[in-house]
């Protein structure tokens, strides 16, 4: 926490505390004389599950870089900020190609939000266990987020995932991703082109053929 953001969350009269805007060191960080990892009670305030605090301290578009605290929401999984953020006119789309770099770090977030799975123990993550990063997911891309993957990592690292998870929350993110039109048909069959992954959702072909994906399950 920011020590502006640490002031203002414990200050009762906001509007006379520090500027929100203005950076502070992390207090929670070993780091907090790296300039670099100094971060502002706008920052800090995209961390919560409520977006109370945020509210009061009235983000401005025209002065704030919204897009930015965008990204910063979606790296918590903020589902209720990142639909604020994006009311008040942040852009989802920022990367070069067109890419949305909040959804593709919500997506990275399959990773680390699995509820009632532990890392190895080899149980598969039911959709209950991403819903949060599912309300992220779906709040992006009905704001017209789209994921474009700049390289094989984005790709590589998001099947990993789904393979640590049951195969329907592959079907689930197809289904936002064709009901949106959030990610173009190449990338699709790229990310469930490999053996391995169409082992994993052999169960699923149905459903894929009811979203139009055909694979070659052997």
């Amino acid at each position: 926490m920011s020590l502006s953001a640490y002031a203002i969350r414990t200050t009762p009269a906001i509007s006379s505390g520090p500027d929100p805007r203005s950076k502070g060191p992390c207090l929670e960080k070993d780091w907090t004389e790296d300039l670099e990892c100094y971060t502002t009670g706008l920052e800090e305030a995209c961390r919560p599950e409520t977006i109370d605090v945020l509210k009061k301290l009235k983000p401005d578009p025209k002065r704030d870089n919204v897009t930015e605290l965008l990204h910063n929401a979606a790296m918590w999984s903020r589902s209720a900020t990142l639909g604020y953020l994006l009311e008040l006119g942040s852009n989802p789309n920022d990367e070069a190609n067109g890419g949305s770099s909040a959804l593709d770090m919500v997506l990275r977030n399959l990773n680390l939000f699995r509820i009632g799975s532990r890392f190895g123990s080899g149980v598969l993550t039911a959709v209950y266990g991403v819903r949060s990063v599912f309300d992220c997911l779906r709040a992006l891309v009905s704001h017209g987020a789209d994921w474009r993957p700049e390289s094989g990592y984005g790709l590589n690292s998001l099947r990993r995932a789904l393979e640590r998870c049951e195969p329907e929350v592959t079907i689930e993110s197809l289904r936002l991703f064709r009901e949106f039109n959030a990610c173009p048909a190449e990338v699709v069959h790229q990310l469930l082109g490999t053996p391995r992954m169409r082992e994993h959702l052999k169960s699923q072909e149905d459903s894929l053929l009811r979203l139009g994906i055909h694979l070659d399950v052997r």
